[in-house]
């Protein structure tokens, strides 16, 4: 794992590291959620390993409560100080803002070395892996109540699924694909949240049969895929899809070149705020499209 810490250190950039450590994550056999158990009253000093747990704390009107998030992370007042690298915490810095708390995602533990952590003596909460909107409602609902919060985040998640609900739905079921990398090529699978975000956008996931939450794929196996809307995180994805489907034999894959580069922070995180918005803005970009089924 060292080796993948130093690969996503070099080649990521902060926006993407999320999504890197969920596919990193999904590498890795079983679940952990290491640490101390909480069980006081609402924490006023807060560490944030995790950018979505920053968010949803934040969302739950605590973000004053954060005093320290990682060099990777968006500090949510400017108070909050950094304490280390997305990588590697330290343990020094942390133990210097005197926490109540740490709370980590199980995504980011993937890349991160947190093996010192638990000699702070400080309490850490760890949320488990996300795999749909129902993983990440549940982690809001047990952060909320972590915060004391628990009314404020029901009120949230009745908005968040109204705005599910009245996303705009394209015509037909276009099938998407969704990437995170295009060398090699990653795309979010059936075992993705992001999965949960094409289906609830009224969309097929051209990759959904796949298991694996990020699987790497051939450029062979996309090309014959009949897709209809291809969409990545990667800056220059249309003429990066554009070259590689114009090696495909015959009219190729696509009908209406609905091709398109999008701001990670769209999907990359996991949090139901972020979950709604994307349902949203993915639903957009695909009523263009024509679907296999109306060709």
């Amino acid at each position: 794992m060292k080796s993948s810490r130093a690969l996503i250190a070099v080649i990521a950039p902060p926006a993407l590291l999320t999504l890197a450590a969920a596919f990193l994550f999904a590498l890795l056999p079983g679940e952990s959620r290491p640490g101390h158990v909480f069980t006081g009253a609402p924490p006023a000093r807060i560490i944030s390993l995790s950018p979505s747990v920053t968010r949803m704390i934040a969302d739950l009107g605590r973000a004053q409560s954060i005093v320290g998030v990682t060099a990777f992370d968006r500090p949510p007042h400017a108070g909050a100080r950094f304490i280390g690298t997305y990588i590697a915490p330290d343990a020094e810095s942390i133990l210097g803002l005197r926490p109540d708390i740490i709370v980590i995602s199980s995504y980011d533990a993937a890349v991160q070395n947190t093996a010192r952590l638990g000699l702070t003596g400080v309490p850490v909460h760890s949320f488990p892996r996300v795999r749909s909107r129902a993983d990440i409602y549940r982690g809001y609902r047990e952060l909320a109540s972590l915060m004391d919060r628990s009314a404020l985040a029901e009120a949230k998640l009745a908005e968040y699924d109204l705005l599910i609900e009245s996303a705009p739905r394209p015509a037909g079921k276009p099938r998407v694909g969704i990437f995170i990398a295009h060398e090699p090529l990653v795309a979010a699978g059936g075992g993705s949240f992001i999965d949960g975000i094409i289906r609830d956008a009224g969309c097929e996931n051209s990759f959904g049969r796949l298991d694996a939450p990020y699987p790497i794929v051939s450029r062979e196996y996309l090309v014959a895929l009949r897709i209809d809307v291809v969409i990545s995180i990667m800056e220059g994805a249309p003429e990066f899809f554009r070259g590689l489907f114009a090696q495909a034999p015959g009219p190729g894959p696509l009908k209406n070149d609905c091709i398109y580069s999008i701001d990670p922070d769209l999907i990359c995180f996991y949090t139901p705020g972020d979950y709604a918005r994307a349902v949203n803005d993915i639903a957009r970009l695909s009523a263009g499209a024509c679907s296999n089924e109306t060709r």
